[in-house]
């Protein structure tokens, strides 16, 4: 004879949390996208570099076979900067970096920059705000509650991951929004 399971008030109970915990943990990682769409349009859709210098790693990393993508991304450890650097220009069949910027352009001048027609206020705000998002997203998955979150009126003092979720979806919409301006005024 089939074993019959008896449902108790306690497995219903059980269930309950099961299904709150697994909706907030789906919550979380909607949230997380949307963070990481804000920072990937930072990084590499409204930066460039300064002095004309375009953006020379994904440029050189075009080049790149998908045997190379695959190796180098299978490496167990990141090489250093300089030593990665190198190495991709190598496998292009480049002397270095130089090969792709203008000539007569010191490279040590070289830093990030906004693209024209972008306020740098408005970004630098968003990156910070974006910073101290991810800082507070990664402060609760850890537990170390409470969490100091801004939102639109201000400071909130956040005891829980619903809380968080919240305050941070409410300040992500209006992130969003500023970079879709910003976007719109870039100039390529």
């Amino acid at each position: 004879m089939a074993k019959q399971k008896n449902i108790t008030l306690s497995s219903l109970e059980d269930l309950r949390t099961s299904a709150a915990e697994e909706l907030l943990a789906v919550r979380v990682e909607a949230v997380e996208g949307r963070i990481r769409n804000v920072t990937q349009k930072l990084i590499r859709d409204l930066r460039t570099f300064s002095a004309g210098i375009p953006h020379v790693l994904p440029i050189m990393a075009s080049e790149l076979s998908a045997d190379d993508w695959a190796e180098l991304a299978g490496r167990a450890e990141a090489p250093g900067f300089f030593e990665g650097v190198m190495d991709l220009a190598r496998r292009i069949g480049a002397a270095g970096i130089g090969d792709f910027v203008p000539p007569g352009t010191d490279l040590s001048e070289i830093q990030r920059a906004w693209k024209d027609g972008v306020d740098p206020a408005v970004m630098d705000a968003v990156t910070s705000e974006i910073s101290q998002i991810t800082q507070g997203m990664d402060q609760g998955k850890l537990g170390n509650w409470p969490v100091v979150c801004l939102a639109a009126n201000g400071a909130k003092l956040v005891w829980g991951m619903r809380q968080l979720l919240g305050v941070i979806g409410s300040r992500l919409v209006v992130l969003e929004e500023m970079v879709a301006r910003e976007e719109g005024k870039a100039t390529q």
